[in-house]
């Protein structure tokens, strides 16, 4: 009788549960630790130089209008330059 009452409903005594416990919590830190490793460095690799595209400094401009906004959000209306 004494022996049930130390064990929970599945079996474990309180050293097994602290045991299982420790063991996940060490697991989800080292989970969290990876994640946190691969956002530090997916942003460092994406920021390497000569990854990136650059705008043209010069070239030739074919469209024959160009839409623009009247102020600098997209409820603004349109405004067409050089076109029909």
């Amino acid at each position: 009788m004494h022996e049930i009452l130390q064990h929970d409903v599945w079996g474990y005594s309180e050293e097994e549960r602290m045991a299982i416990k420790n063991r996940q919590m060490k697991l989800i830190r080292c989970v969290a630790l990876v994640l946190c490793l691969c956002l530090i460095l997916g942003t460092v690799t994406m920021a390497a130089p000569g990854q990136c595209a650059y705008a043209a400094e010069q070239g030739t401009v074919i469209a024959t209008s160009l839409y623009v906004r009247r102020g600098p959000g997209t409820t603004y209306t349109k405004m067409t330059v050089n076109g029909q």
